[in-house]
Parts: structure tokens; sequence; C-alpha cells
């Protein structure tokens, strides 16, 4: 939602809201792409040496931490510690559909900098996905919260919940997808990078506000259903309700509120 319709500095107001009215006293880590100022201690994460790179790399592909591997050595190496990059790497290699070397001759040459890095390993790891995998990837990665339930998401798609729930259980084994439990329902959320790489994957080929609107539409659908059912409807909607809010946000700045009212 943030690239959709939020700026920066209206998320870290946000959190700088809850922190003072929410969590005093409470223990309680964020989490941003750059420092910035509030009412929390400020440590900066830096990127993995080349140990550490090459433990979690193959950590995560499922190799043996003492087998020295040429290809996989110059793969982390081009990896530069960028932990995001090195997980998304390992987990295509212990998917099983390429090896360490295919992996660094697919990656597209990109300049310098870690959001160019990440935008090349998902590029090529996107490529390794089934069709029907990759609309599932555009599909989370356009979700105006950065997520949504399966049941959502199981709407906006169009597809039976087991179906598409049993597709984006295999994007988590790629690195694309988290899944977590909300009210109790199955959620599915994109790594910010992984909605970068979405949206702007999208905005090339021009199909951007056409999956917005579909998300839109799919709100509103979601809506229909669960507000005129009592009990645990409450929860279906609880569940959704930040991805709820950006979308009638954005459906009012294009136009389209009477999608969501």
């Amino acid at each position: 939602a943030r690239s959709l319709t939020m700026t920066e500095a209206d998320v870290m107001d946000a959190a700088r809201d809850f922190v003072r009215d929410c969590a005093v006293g409470i223990p309680l880590m964020l989490t941003n792409t750059r420092m910035m100022p509030g009412p929390w201690t400020p440590h900066l994460v830096r990127l993995l040496n080349a140990d550490d790179s090459g433990a979690m790399f193959r950590t995560l592909a499922g190799q043996d931490a003492g087998e020295v591997d040429p290809a996989i050595n110059n793969l982390v190496q081009a990896l530069s510690g960028h932990p995001f990059s090195l997980g998304v790497t390992a987990q295509q290699i212990a998917s099983g559909s390429t090896d360490a070397a295919a992996f660094v001759n697919a990656m597209p040459q990109t300049p310098a900098g870690e959001a160019n890095l990440a935008a090349g390993v998902l590029m090529a790891a996107y490529r390794l996905l089934p069709g029907a995998l990759q609309g599932m990837v555009l599909l989370v990665g356009t979700a105006f919260s950065g997520g949504a339930s399966a049941n959502l998401l199981a709407g906006v798609a169009g597809a039976p919940e087991p179906v598409l729930q049993a597709s984006l259980r295999k994007l988590v084994e790629r690195g694309f997808v988290i899944e977590r439990e909300a009210n109790g329902q199955s959620y599915f959320s994109a790594h910010s990078m992984v909605q970068a790489f979405a949206q702007a994957f999208l905005r090339g080929k021009k199909q951007l506000d056409a999956m917005c609107l579909r998300h839109v539409k799919g709100v509103g659908a979601y809506i229909e259903r669960y507000a005129m059912v009592e009990g645990s409807a409450s929860d279906q909607l609880a569940a959704e309700m930040s991805t709820i809010l950006a979308a009638a946000i954005y459906a009012v700045e294009h136009d389209q509120a009477a999608t969501v009212t």
C-alpha cells in the first residue's frame, strides 16, 4: 500500500503514534529501509560479510556447510552480502529449479545498488516460475496493504481458495511470499522488494492500473459478502481492515469510489 497510496513520511508518522500510544514500556522492533528518527533507538543493519553470506546461503539452499563449490562461491560473491537476495536465490537452488552457475548466468545486468541487485535477483527467480505462479507473484505484490488473506485473494483472482492457497504456499517455499495467521485465517504477504518488483513489472506493461482496479473490485465484493453476516464475519473484515482502508483511498483518488461504497 505504501508505494500505491502512502508516503514514507505517512508510514513513519503512524509508527511514531503507535509507539507513543500503544507500546510504552513494551519491547518493540520496527524495520525500515532508512534510518528514521523517533521514540526508538535506531540501529543500522549492515550487509553480511563473506563468511556469514556463505553460511546463510548454504543453510537455506540445503547445502553442506563445509562443502567447497566454486559456483556457489561465485554466486554468493555476486550477491554482495544482501540478505534478501541471498535468501531468494538460495530458495530457488533448494527447490531444484536451477543451480548456482545457471542462476548467475540468468541474472540480468543491473546498475550498482542494493535495490537494483534485488530487482535482478527477483527477475531471474521470477522467470523460473511456472506461468500460474508468476501471476500469483503479481497478485500478492500489488495487494494494497502488501498482502491479504487467502480468502480475499481468491476472490480477486477468481479462483477456488484451496487452489490459490496451495499456489501461494509454493511461493512461500520459493521466497516470494510469507504466510502467517490473522484472525484465524491464512494471510499471505510480500516483501517490500517483491511489491516494488511486481508493480514495476506491471507498470512497464501498462497493466498496473488494471490490476489495482481488480483489487478494488475484489475488496468491494469481499465487503458485500461479510458486511451483513453476523458472528465470525467480523473476524473476516477485521483481518482485512488495512486493505479495505487502502483500497478506499485508492478508489477515491482514481474516481472509483462507488466500487467500495
